[in-house]
């Protein structure tokens, strides 16, 4: 199943999940998307300040992939079962079966920009 820069720029970026207190935008993905990939850049911040800087990350349609592939193999941490659910048929049916929410979203982008999941 083929899952394209597009598909995960909808899917995720577009969730409302980067509305979170954690994340600062620095570079959206809807400045430099092509047709292959597109690049996030945000900053950190300490969950309830908005002042606090923790640090800056790059993600991008690859790294979102493959937090996607280790959710839904059951090799991430601290997941809830409908987030792996959802990841499992985002890989096994398409993205026209994509259920994201904002909440399960951020999971994945969680995953794809510090290994694990911090925030709840």
């Amino acid at each position: 199943m083929t899952i394209t820069a597009q598909d995960t720029l909808a899917i995720f970026i577009g969730s409302g999940a980067l509305g979170f207190p954690w994340y600062r935008v620095d570079r959206h993905p809807a400045d430099n998307i092509d047709s292959e990939t597109w690049t996030l850049a945000f900053t950190e911040f300490a969950f309830g300040s908005s002042e606090t800087e923790i640090s800056q990350h790059v993600i991008t349609h690859d790294d979102l992939l493959r937090a996607v592939q280790k959710i839904a193999s059951g090799d991430a941490h601290q997941i809830e079962d409908d987030v792996q659910r959802e990841c499992q048929a985002l890989l096994s049916q398409g993205p026209g079966v994509a259920g994201f929410d904002a909440d399960a979203a951020d999971v994945v982008i969680q995953i794809a920009a510090f290994g694990k999941v911090l925030y709840a």
